[in-house]
């Protein structure tokens, strides 16, 4: 488990299950909900484990292209400064 994941870890389980959650895991990307995770903190689509996951608030602050309202299984690229 990365350095950073025992804070993400704490996060996910306290989310609802309608908040939205960033990848990543290179090469996903990819916007979901928490509800539609089968194991907690491993992305839906890429199956990536170990909460490579941000709030997708987070992810927002880091890329202000993001939207506000993302669709699910949408890749959405970090901005490459």
């Amino acid at each position: 488990m990365t350095e950073r994941a025992p804070s993400v870890r704490k996060q996910f389980e306290e989310a609802k299950d309608d908040s939205w959650w960033y990848c990543n895991a290179p090469g996903c990307h990819r916007a979901y909900q928490k509800g539609e995770t089968i194991t907690p903190g491993v992305c839906p689509y890429c199956e990536t484990p170990d909460y490579m996951t941000k709030p997708w608030e987070s992810a927002m602050l880091s890329n202000p292209d993001l939207p506000k309202m993302p669709e699910s299984g949408e890749a959405y690229r970090p901005r490459v400064t």
